[in-house]
């Protein structure tokens, strides 16, 4: 397989340090530079053209976020940074990034996943950055995914999604690939943590997706969630997008 080449922008020397160290070795992956700042990482991405960028958002002169619509053309991002603001999570997808982790939530072999998933176009969130993705559709207050299926709606968690499984006609299955997907996994974690395959996964997802009347993962979770108004039994489901994948 043609290994997925990683550019690395941060200012700070030892995170990139700590980066290399965790990338350097992992199979299928392959670095290709390094910046300080935004303005250096653009033009690392126009002479390099890698396929993934871990940008932080806070860089002396030109920041992460400056250069998100510039270098999202060339690259898929995967903001990488201790950023936790509603604000800048929701300005950074807003903007076209692809991923948003936080450091200290993932280790090595999770971030060689979240690198090879953007690749593909998979989106990888940390809990806080899904959160803020689903409760900013509709301008709220982002939920504590850690706590959804109590935030849901209902005193008891349990009735809750029983009363989401009732209302949209979920299958068992499609139930419990629901239950992962609020916790911001994606299809392969899902898959690896119901002994199913990443496909199968994808298929319950689509079929979620039409169920519920949306069609993004980012809508699907605030209906799941509650931050968004549910489809009526006489809404038209839509074409489930891309990023069920």
């Amino acid at each position: 397989m043609t290994p997925v080449r990683v550019l690395i922008a941060d200012d700070n020397p030892i995170v990139r340090m700590g980066l290399v160290a965790l990338l350097d070795n992992a199979p299928g992956v392959e670095l290709c530079g390094e910046a300080a700042d935004g303005r250096e990482a653009l033009a690392l991405a126009v002479e390099k053209r890698p396929d993934v960028t871990l940008l932080d958002v806070r860089m002396p002169g030109t920041d992460g976020l400056s250069v998100i619509g510039d270098l999202e053309p060339l690259t898929r991002i995967v903001m990488l940074t201790h950023s936790d603001e509603p604000d800048v999570i929701s300005r950074a997808l807003a903007a076209g990034a692809t991923s948003y982790l936080l450091h200290g939530s993932f280790d090595a072999d999770e971030l060689v996943r979240a690198v090879t998933d953007a690749a593909e176009g998979r989106m990888r969130l940390s809990p806080a950055a899904a959160a803020v993705l689903a409760g900013g559709l509709r301008g709220e207050e982002p939920v504590p995914l850690s706590a959804t299926p109590k935030d849901l709606g209902s005193a008891d968690p349990e009735q809750r999604w029983s009363e989401l499984s009732r209302e949209h006609r979920l299958s068992r299955r499609e139930l419990e690939v629901c239950r992962e997907l609020v916790t911001g996994l994606s299809n392969r974690d899902i898959a690896r943590n119901l002994f199913i395959e990443p496909k199968t996964v994808k298929n319950h997802i689509n079929s979620v997706f039409a169920k519920l009347g949306v069609t993004s993962r980012a809508e699907a979770l605030a209906v799941l969630l509650g931050t968004a108004e549910e489809a009526s039994e006489h809404t038209p489901a839509r074409t489930p997008s891309r990023l069920a994948t």
